[in-house]
């Protein structure tokens, strides 16, 4: 992968709206944004990346856990309103222009209404961690680091290069790995309460039982597997395939052709 699909796939921030819309197709929401967010109106995640490191905010992984609370309960939806384009006489349309889509502006949808006494409470708590007004149902989703009014969300989303370099922290290095300099030893996520560990790689000598491993790889003598019984870290692999396919652009380079000259 090279150029501008490595860009896209790998370099560039998700989109908000993507996040969302994987939110909509049942993941859960806590689950979603602690791995591919780095900030909500302010408030920031948990990072152990050498150039980013971050305690984080307690209120982050306090919001999620409340939006958790009312996805729950219906409570969170979107809707994405075509963005109207300036009209142009006849003859300047051309069909290239008349085919594209008008781009999208993303509302997150949090319902107020309908909800039971703790889900009001949590409604309410989420509007005042984020600086939301109390009575706005529709809120306009943006990329960025604060938001410009109270009716607005600011996500600071991850690149998915900078997900998988979270997510490294879930492996155990092999100590000989860590003496010899040939990995870096990481922070326990656990230790700054952010509970930030999307999968748990094993590492052993002894290559692992083939029925208590989900999947495994042969590196550099050592045998790096998740366990089968691991629920959580299976999800989280399925989560990581689930962010790739998304992203990829949908074309693929061609292969290099090898050329053999006859004497």
């Amino acid at each position: 992968m090279t150029g501008d699909a490595f860009i896209k796939t790998l370099v560039r921030p998700i989109e908000p709206a993507d996040l969302l819309g994987l939110v909509e197709a049942c993941w859960p929401i806590d689950a979603v944004f602690s791995v591919g967010v780095r900030s909500i109106n302010g408030l920031h995640a948990a990072s152990h990346s050498m150039l980013k490191r971050d305690a984080g905010n307690a209120d982050f992984y306090r919001v999620l856990t409340l939006l958790r609370q009312l996805q729950d309960s219906g409570a969170v939806a979107m809707r994405i309103e075509e963005t109207s384009k300036p009209k142009k006489d006849d003859d300047e349309d051309s069909s290239d222009e008349k085919s594209k889509a008008p781009p999208g502006h993303t509302i997150m949808i949090l319902h107020s209404r309908a909800l039971d006494e703790a889900g009001q409470r949590a409604s309410e708590e989420v509007r005042r961690l984020l600086r939301l007004r109390p009575d706005a149902d529709e809120l306009s989703l943006v990329f960025g680091t604060n938001s410009k009014n109270d009716h607005e969300v600011a996500m600071l989303t991850r690149s998915m290069i900078e997900i998988l370099a979270e997510t490294s922290h879930g492996v155990d290095v092999p100590a000989l790995d860590l003496e010899e300099g040939r990995a870096t030893k990481m922070d326990d996520p656990a230790a700054s309460g952010a509970n930030f560990y999307l999968l748990h790689v094993h590492s052993s000598d002894a290559k692992p039982r083939s029925q208590d491993a989900f999947s495994m790889v042969h590196y550099r003598n050592h045998w790096f597997w998740v366990d089968d019984r691991d629920l959580h870290s299976k999800r989280g692999l399925g989560f990581l395939m689930a962010l790739f396919t998304m992203l990829q652009s949908g074309t693929s380079a061609a292969p290099p052709v090898l050329t053999i000259s006859r004497p």
